[in-house]
C-alpha cells in the first residue's frame, strides 16, 4: 500500500523540497473543530463557492461534493471527471488561516493539472491537505475531527483514519 492510498494526508515535504514531512505535522492540526462545507460545483470549486460559507474562525475545512456519491455507490474504479479545487479557492484559504483542508476524492488537484499548483501553494504554507474522505453521510456543519496518520518517519505522505465526531 502506499503512503496517498485510500483516505490519507500530504505533508508539506510531498510537493516542497525541505518542507515538514508526516511525523513532524503537529497533532493540533489534526485534533480538533472542522467545518464541513457543500459547495454546489459541478467540477472545479473557486473562490465564489467559499464566500458562501462562514469560514471566519474555522481552521479546519473539510468539503463535501457531489464526489461522495461515488463513496456512497461504492465506485471502484478512478474517475477523472471529480470534483477539485481551484486556485483562487486554495489561495482564499491560505488568507483564512486554515491549518488542514480536506477533500471527498483522491487528490485536491484536478486531474492532469499542470504543476500541482494548488497541492504547492497550500503545502507552501504548511496546510495539511487529507484527500480520500468519505464524507457520503455527513451533513454540513461543525464536528470535531479526529485524525490519525501512520508515524511514518521522513515521509511526505500517510495512510490516515479521519473520524467526525458531532459537537452538541
Amino acid at each position: 500500500m502506499g503512503a496517498h492510498a485510500g483516505t490519507h494526508l500530504d505533508a508539506p515535504s510531498h510537493f516542497i523540497k525541505d518542507g515538514a514531512t508526516v511525523d513532524s505535522i503537529p497533532v493540533e492540526a489534526l485534533i480538533g473543530p472542522c467545518l464541513v462545507i457543500d459547495p454546489d460545483s459541478d467540477l472545479l470549486i473557486e473562490k465564489k463557492d467559499l464566500l458562501k460559507f462562514n469560514l471566519d474562525g474555522h481552521s479546519r475545512i473539510l468539503i463535501k461534493t457531489r464526489n461522495s456519491k461515488k463513496w456512497a455507490d461504492n465506485i471502484g474504479s478512478f474517475d477523472t471527471d471529480y470534483v477539485s479545487l481551484g486556485i483562487d479557492a486554495a489561495q482564499y484559504l491560505v488568507e483564512m488561516k486554515v491549518v488542514l483542508v480536506g477533500i471527498d476524492y483522491l487528490s485536491i488537484e484536478s486531474y492532469g493539472s499542470d504543476g500541482a499548483p494548488v497541492h504547492k501553494l497550500l503545502l507552501k504554507k504548511n496546510i495539511v491537505i487529507l484527500e480520500g474522505l468519505n464524507l457520503s453521510g455527513i451533513k454540513t456543519g461543525v464536528y470535531e475531527l479526529i485524525c490519525l496518520p501512520l508515524r511514518l518517519e521522513g515521509c511526505e505522505g500517510s495512510p490516515a483514519r479521519a473520524i467526525l465526531r458531532e459537537i452538541s
